[in-house]
């Protein structure tokens, strides 16, 4: 039986080191988790009447929070925030030489989350910061 497309492209990319595998998933958890939280914030704010929706927002970040959390929680356990890694690690529950791989793919998930939404709304935000603070980005 041929195996599905794409198959071997994967074969190839596949690691068996736990730690890179884990930095992965937490990257990829973390970056769900801030894209779905800060995209609503920033579609109400600058799509909408520039009043944030509570409700909106709130429960977007809590469907960031349970996609992130089903992505990396088989591989990582799906800490998707540095707080809940140090506060394992504080208790005895998780390694603290794991913990630097984790917080650093917990910040960079984060942050290239973030850059993605601001490249997708830079035109919008370049005109609400104008046009709110007369000030030119």
């Amino acid at each position: 039986m041929a195996s599905p497309p794409g198959y071997s492209l994967l074969k190839k990319f596949k690691t068996s080191n736990p730690y890179v595998r884990e930095f992965l998933s937490e990257f990829f958890g973390t970056f769900i988790l801030i894209l779905y939280g800060n995209a609503a914030f920033a579609a109400t704010i600058l799509e909408g009447k520039g009043v944030p929706d509570v409700f909106g927002v709130t429960w977007a970040w809590g469907v960031g929070v349970i996609l992130g959390i089903t992505a990396s929680g088989g591989i990582s356990g799906g800490h998707i925030n540095p707080g809940v890694t140090v506060a394992f690690a504080a208790v005895g529950k998780f390694p603290w030489k794991k913990v630097p791989v984790y917080l650093l793919a917990q910040h960079l998930g984060g942050f290239f989350a973030s850059a993605v939404l601001f490249f997708t709304y830079y035109g919008k935000l370049y005109t609400f910061i104008h046009i709110s603070t007369n000030y030119l980005l």
